[in-house]
């Protein structure tokens, strides 16, 4: 129940999180957390919700970051090897090529590359509706209902 004074049940809400985040490093489950810190499993399931969508916040401004410097890199030896690349200087000129595909790569100006799917093992094409076979098999097998699963041919 909040006290009244925001400030204060903010800071023992943060001290909680973080105990809340160093036991769910440590791979304790949210039972075995809520029971250590005496609080309910829902406080801490939301705890962790708010916890990983700090983390992935982090991590795209880490990861923008990174690809910022990166990219400023780059545009530095470009300008350094500009001049060797205009003398004609062959290795150079392979070096720039390297950097332009890398920087192209980094701000994602290539188109992407057209994949074949294929079996985990790569060695056979990838059969959609053999696939849909199995998964009908597996749901018959289990004593699932087929009716239900998606697919054209999900009888057969």
């Amino acid at each position: 129940m909040p006290s009244g004074n925001f400030k204060a049940d903010e800071v023992r809400r943060e001290q909680r999180r973080k105990t809340v985040a160093a036991n769910l490093v440590a791979g304790l489950t949210i039972g075995d957390i809520a029971e250590a810190l005496g609080v309910h499993k829902a406080t801490v399931y939301q705890d962790i919700k708010r916890i990983l969508q700090r983390w992935r916040e982090e991590q795209v401004d880490l990861i923008s970051t990174q690809r910022m410097l990166d990219i400023r890199r780059i545009d530095r030896m470009i300008n350094a090897l500009w001049g060797d690349c205009q003398a004609g200087k062959l290795s150079t000129v392979d070096r720039m090529i390297k950097l332009l595909e890398r920087r192209a790569k980094l701000l994602g100006l290539d188109a992407p590359a057209k994949v074949a799917p294929t079996t985990p093992d790569g060695t056979e094409p990838y059969d959609a509706a053999m696939r849909q076979k199995d998964v009908v098999a597996l749901a018959a097998l289990l004593g699932l209902p087929t009716d239900k699963l998606p697919g054209p041919d999900n009888a057969g």
